[in-house]
Formats: C-alpha cells, sequence, structure tokens
C-alpha cells in the first residue's frame, strides 16, 4: 500500500461541503483551520469512525449508528484516537495500571512475585494508615475560623451553611456559659478561651431553641467545637460527612505509604531487578530506568524497560508509577497517552492525534514531532488536528478547513496564513498594584509566594510539569474567593445542551409560556415532562440492542433528535415554535426581535463574545469540540464577575487557532477590571504576549521545577 493513499469522496458530515482527502500512508496529515471550522467533523467523525465502523464490522459483524456523510472512500485501515480528554476520575488509576505494566511483569521469567500483588488495587493491598486514599487529612484552622469577626457574627466558617441554627444557638450558649461579651472578637479572646469554643465540649445539656426547614425546634445536645466535630467527621464511616470535613482541611501525602496508597510491609519484601517493589512503584520512572539492571536478552523485561524509557525520553520521568493519572496536568497526560504508541509494536494503523502540541511547551515541540515521524516509519499513518506552525509546517499534507466557524464553514480552504498580533498589553508594571500571594505547598511547589497585579492579566507559563497547574490549584486553597476554570471536562450527562449547560433552559421556557399564555412545561425537555417526545422520554436517542454486540444509541426516530413532541409545534414567537427555537444558531436568534428576558440575552451576547455564536442551544454538549467545551466553561464561570475574586483559566487557548483564541483573550482581558486579578495558564506565546504581567516556572519539571524563574514582562523561554 505503500504507493496508495486512504481516500474519502463527497464527505458532507455536519458542516463539510462535500470535500475529497487523500490521506498518504505512512506520512502525517495536518488538519488545521477556524475553530468550529469543521476539523473534528473530518478527522474524527468522519474518517475516524469510518475506520473504527469498517473494523468492527469486520470483528464483530456489526457498528455503531452511521452519523457521517460521504460518498464513498478506498484503502482505509484500522484507526485509534488521541483525544486532548482526560476522562479517568477515578484516583485510583495510576500510571502502573494506565500502562498494564502488570502484565509485563507478569511475562518476565526472572521475576517471582505474588500474583494478587501485581494488581495494586486488589483489597488487602491498600495502605491501612491511609485506606489507599494516599493522603491524610488534617485541620486547617484558617479554612475554620475568621478571627477578626465578633462572636454574634459567628466567627466560624463551618457553621454557616444547612445547620447552622442549631450550632450558632449552642455556640451562643456556650459563650453565655462562659460569661463572654458577644461583641468580643474571636481573636481578642483569651488563648485558653478561644480553645474552649474550638475543642471544647460542654459539660452539660444546653436547651436551645431554633428553625430549621421553616420549622421552630427544640432541642437539649452538648456543645461541641467546630474542630473537634470535623475530627470526628474525618473518622466517620459516612462518606457525606467525611467529605464534609475534607473541605475544611489541608491534604498531605500519607507518610506511611509515601502517597502511593500501597501496604509497604507487603511490597518491600519484593523485588524487580534488584530494585525493591515498593521503591520500583513510588520511585521517580527516571531513576528507576536508571536503577533497573535489564537483560535485554529477554524479551519480556526489554519491553518492560522500553515502556519505561519511553516515559523518561519525553520529559515526565519525574512522575512515579504510582501517580494517580486524574493528578496529571494536560500535558503530562498527553505525553503518557503519547507513550504508549510510542512503545507499542503495532503497524499498519491509522492515529487521529487531537492537538498534540496543546499543553506542552514549544522547547518539547522537536522531540514530540520527531517521534511522530518514528511512529510512522513503523508502517503507520497520523493525522493531527492542530493550530501550532511548528507541526503543520513539517506536515507531509495540510488540509485547512473554514473559512468561519458554524454552518458558513466546512470548505478546504487553500494556504495558510498567520499574521495575528499581540493584543495590547499594559507593560508600564512600576504604576501597578500588587497583591502578595504567599506560602503555596504542592506537589514540587514548596513554600511558594508571589507578587500579583491587581485588576490585571497576568500569564503563568513554564516546561510541562513545572508547577503551573499545581500553582493555580495552591491559590484556590489559600484564597477564599477564586474562580479556577480547570481542564477538566464538562460536568453533564447524556441529556446536557448548551442550554441546560448554561441554565438557560427555564428562561426560555418562561418565554414561550408568557408570550402564549400556556404552560411553561409545554417547552420544558426535561425527563416526565409534559412536552417530551413519548420514545426517548427527551433524551433525542434511543438504546439500540444487538443481540451479538454492545448496546448503541441511535438518534430517536420518532423526534429525530429534537427531543419534543408535536403538542407545542403550533405555538409560535415570530413564527418560530420551540422546535426550531433550540435549532436555530445562536447568531441567528439574536438577529430576530424577540423580546428575550434579561438573563437570557446577557448569556447569548456572551456566547457571541466568545466565538460560539454558530452553536445552536439545542447542541449536544458531547458533541462539542474541546476549544468549544473550553469556551463554554467560560461562559458559565464569567457571567457574573465578582470584583473581589481571582479569577484562574487553565490554557484558555487550547484547542483554538491563533484568531479565536486572541478574541476569547480580548475577552478575557474585557473583564480584568471587574476582578483582582486573572491568572491565564498557557503556552501559546500570542497569548503570552497579551498579558500584562507574566510568571515563569521552572526550571525544569517535577523535582527540577517549582520555582518562579522570572516575574515581570513576557520573557520567552528558550
Amino acid at each position: 500500500m505503500e504507493d496508495k493513499s486512504i481516500r474519502f469522496y463527497g464527505i458532507e458530515t455536519n458542516n463539510l461541503k462535500k470535500i475529497d482527502v487523500f490521506i498518504p500512508i505512512n506520512k502525517i496529515t495536518a488538519v488545521t483551520g477556524i475553530s468550529g471550522g469543521g476539523k473534528s467533523s473530518l478527522a474524527y467523525d468522519t474518517i475516524y469512525k469510518k475506520c473504527r465502523n469498517e473494523y468492527s464490522f469486520i470483528d464483530s459483524g456489526g457498528f455503531e449508528e452511521v452519523s457521517y456523510s460521504l460518498k464513498s472512500c478506498e484503502n482505509i485501515v484500522p484507526a485509534i484516537a488521541l483525544k486532548q480528554k482526560n476522562s479517568n476520575v477515578n484516583p485510583r488509576s495510576t500510571l502502573y495500571s494506565f500502562l498494564s505494566l502488570s502484565e509485563l511483569i507478569s511475562s518476565c521469567g526472572q521475576i517471582e512475585l505474588p500474583g494478587n500483588l501485581l494488581k495494586m488495587n486488589k483489597p488487602g493491598n491498600e495502605c491501612p494508615f491511609c485506606s489507599g486514599n494516599r493522603v491524610k487529612a488534617s485541620i486547617d484552622l484558617k479554612k475554620i475560623v475568621e478571627p477578626e469577626k465578633r462572636l454574634i457574627e459567628n466567627p466560624f466558617k463551618c457553621w454557616s451553611g444547612l445547620g447552622k441554627g442549631k450550632y450558632l444557638a449552642l455556640f451562643t450558649k456556650m459563650c453565655e456559659s462562659l460569661s463572654l461579651d458577644m461583641s468580643s472578637r474571636f481573636c481578642d479572646l483569651p488563648p485558653k478561651i478561644r480553645e474552649k469554643l474550638l475543642y471544647g465540649r460542654s459539660p452539660e445539656k444546653f436547651r436551645v431553641t431554633y428553625v430549621a426547614d421553616g420549622k421552630r425546634r427544640s432541642r437539649s445536645e452538648i456543645y461541641l467545637g467546630p474542630a473537634t466535630m470535623i475530627g470526628d467527621y474525618l473518622k466517620s464511616d459516612k462518606v457525606s460527612e467525611y467529605t464534609l470535613a475534607e473541605k475544611f482541611c489541608v491534604l498531605a501525602n500519607c507518610t506511611n505509604c509515601e502517597g502511593s496508597g500501597l501496604n509497604r510491609a507487603k511490597y518491600d519484601s519484593y523485588e524487580i531487578f534488584g530494585v525493591g517493589f515498593f521503591a520500583f512503584l513510588t520511585l521517580p520512572v527516571d531513576v528507576v530506568v536508571q536503577k533497573l539492571m535489564i537483560n535485554s536478552q529477554n524479551e519480556a523485561t526489554a519491553r518492560l524497560f522500553s515502556a519505561l524509557s519511553s516515559i523518561s525520553n519525553l520529559g515526565i520521568g519525574y512522575l512515579s508509577l504510582s501517580r494517580s493519572i486524574p493528578s496529571l496536568s494536560g500535558g503530562e497526560f498527553q505525553k503518557l497517552k503519547f507513550s504508549r504508541i510510542i512503545n507499542s509494536q503495532i503497524s499498519g494503523v491509522l492515529f487521529v492525534i487531537d492537538e498534540i502540541s496543546a499543553q506542552i511547551n514549544s522547547v518539547d515541540n522537536a522531540q514530540i514531532f520527531s517521534l511522530m515521524r518514528d511512529i510512522c516509519a513503523r508502517g503507520n499513518t497520523i493525522i493531527m488536528i492542530e493550530h501550532n506552525h511548528y507541526f503543520i509546517d513539517r506536515a507531509d499534507v495540510v488540509y485547512n478547513i473554514g473559512p468561519v466557524a458554524g454552518a458558513g464553514g466546512g470548505f478546504m480552504l487553500g494556504d495558510i496564513k498567520s499574521n495575528e498580533q499581540p493584543l495590547l498589553a499594559d507593560s508600564n508594571t512600576e504604576d501597578f498594584e500588587f497583591f502578595l500571594i504567599e506560602g503555596i505547598t504542592k506537589n514540587n511547589l514548596e513554600n511558594v509566594s508571589v507578587s500579583v497585579p491587581i485588576n490585571k492579566v497576568t500569564g503563568i507559563y513554564g516546561v510541562c510539569g513545572s508547577g503551573k497547574s499545581s500553582f493555580a490549584k495552591g491559590v484556590t486553597e489559600i484564597l477564599e474567593k477564586t474562580i479556577y476554570i480547570s481542564q477538566d471536562l464538562l460536568k453533564g450527562n447524556s441529556r446536557s445542551t448548551v442550554a441546560t449547560f448554561l441554565d438557560l433552559s427555564d428562561s426560555i421556557a418562561d418565554m414561550y409560556a408568557k408570550t402564549s399564555d400556556s404552560s411553561r412545561e409545554l417547552f420544558l425537555a426535561q425527563s416526565g415532562k409534559l412536552n417530551v417526545c413519548p420514545v426517548c422520554d427527551g433524551a433525542s436517542v434511543i438504546d439500540y440492542v444487538r443481540g451479538f454486540d454492545k448496546t448503541v444509541k441511535v438518534t430517536c426516530p420518532s423526534c429525530d433528535g429534537s427531543r419534543f413532541a408535536e403538542l407545542a409545534d403550533d405555538i409560535l414567537i415570530n413564527e418560530i415554535n420551540i422546535k426550531s427555537f433550540f435549532e436555530l444558531s445562536v447568531v441567528d436568534l439574536l438577529s430576530m426581535p424577540f423580546e428575550f428576558p434579561a438573563k437570557l440575552m446577557k448569556r447569548l451576547q456572551l456566547i457571541i463574545s466568545l466565538g460560539l455564536g454558530h452553536l445552536s442551544l439545542g447542541r449536544k454538549v458531547s458533541t462539542l469540540s474541546g476549544g468549544e467545551a473550553k469556551r463554554l466553561k467560560i461562559a458559565k464561570h464569567l457571567s457574573a464577575p465578582k470584583s473581589n475574586s481571582v479569577l484562574i483559566v487553565d490554557e484558555p487557548g487550547s484547542g483554538l487557532d491563533n484568531k479565536t483564541a486572541l478574541e476569547v483573550m480580548s475577552f478575557i482581558k474585557s473583564l480584568s477590571k471587574k476582578f483582582k486579578a486573572i491568572l491565564i495558564i498557557e503556552h501559546k506565546d500570542l497569548l503570552l504576549r497579551s498579558c500584562d504581567f507574566c510568571l515563569c516556572f521552572g526550571p525544569g519539571a517535577g523535582p527540577d521545577g517549582g520555582k518562579i524563574i522570572h516575574a515581570g514582562n513576557y520573557k520567552p523561554q528558550r
């Protein structure tokens, strides 16, 4: 097949306009273009899914519902997709399990280990001191007490939610028994009195009256200090109590198992090539590779060494095999997934890779691209969705899809032009007013303190694993008022749409109900409601059970995916019924003379400001591209800025072309006066140059990072 290419003709998936695509075998093809222009529709929704379905048909006799549209194809091969999304939220999932190292170890003749130890999550293998949770929670009084508050104002933060009536009534009785003046500030009380209020138990029960759930109640109970109560909750078997207590604690690695979650006594008794099994799992991979004495004549041991070496070669060897997968930064996870391909002996496969450059520092670009060439040299083919011109310029074939997002996109364009200029940054740092964030200790950061300019945008950059995300998470733990827009997946379910994610469904239903003088339930596509499709119950899809294979979801044939029944089809606003309202793009909706409620109008304008006007409010969240999903999260969090809060956005430019990324950055900068400070973690040079101030972490990754090596105007790393 060396002289052939993988060919697709007449692709019309989503917004694509009957395009033909030829993918050269054993080469690298880049798919680029404006965000929302059709890149994912081409690479994932068509090429990857068609290749996967053909393989599935041969393997099992069936395939999932066809969601792509094309005229014909030739020479297709099995395909594997590597997406940016890390959907693994299981804290017990580790590098060791992710790389299936138990299989490699068990196949070595030279290693004698009980089979039950190879499965780290097997009951009985967990650390008895932390129950395998890896961390121990310690009460943090800073999270409990507001010392400047007066006793009558309730100085204990943990008693500000549900049930506070009873606790405050008991607190008042305790203060009266100690003859305390309720106008006194907590910090002015004698140390012994403060200790009694925090940790004490009253010698007798107090009779208190309070209001709970709108009802007046009366009880006789002892007073229990908040610190003691939280300590009791930490020992509780009830998940709800432990979770509540954890909010008022600092979490630190369990010292007994060194944060591995493993029963050290069991694992220390065995070795792997002269390295204790516990050390093998908990030491940095770089150290393990150096310590291992590999017998290169043995294929199994060579494969184990290769798997570990590929991690080191990608610059993430500072991680241990016991490191939790959900705790990895986006760049670390991307590199880890890539290491599995590098270490694989598979050939004849098409790899579809979603923006390998995202979340990875530019200093790693040359090495990553070189490894991609090695993968192709083994007989594989790569399609990469990319915005980074280092990768695009070096690809063998480039397809540019656009020119705009949504229905107006989907065309094959000519040469790519990249002449965007950074936004104007406020570089006169001498006039800035700063505030101090101090004492951040997390992962490789140890007691880091930094001054951040007020009402400005500060860029956070550095190599992958240098401590950027750890810094962001540390800030959220130290500062009470923060908004953190992370790299995590959008939270929702199979029913989630743009409207439900942004809490707009009720406003839309109210608008239609008010205009038509009808029941609002006619316009809500919620399970069990009056107007949902009776076949799919408003889910837009139904489960199709195949006796010979797994159950798959297909578009509901009754409502054609609209989620609604026909009850309200004839109720119109500006000739638009509720089904059509959810199908129109936000741009089209705003062009019509609707009298939108204030909340709805504000959110729609926000969507437009973030370059998402091509989306419909009925669009399923699960179908969004990475760049669209990130901007939708920004829209949700930024609908109500708070002047005394710190906003942190983790890679706002991820998954976006330069033009769209600058539009998002411009919007974020327009909010700088509405927040105490805005911090963005970023790798894109164009966005970092647009920041008013920058902090660079490094100089390296893991234990070689965690330090601020530059503060001031943006200074590129070399």
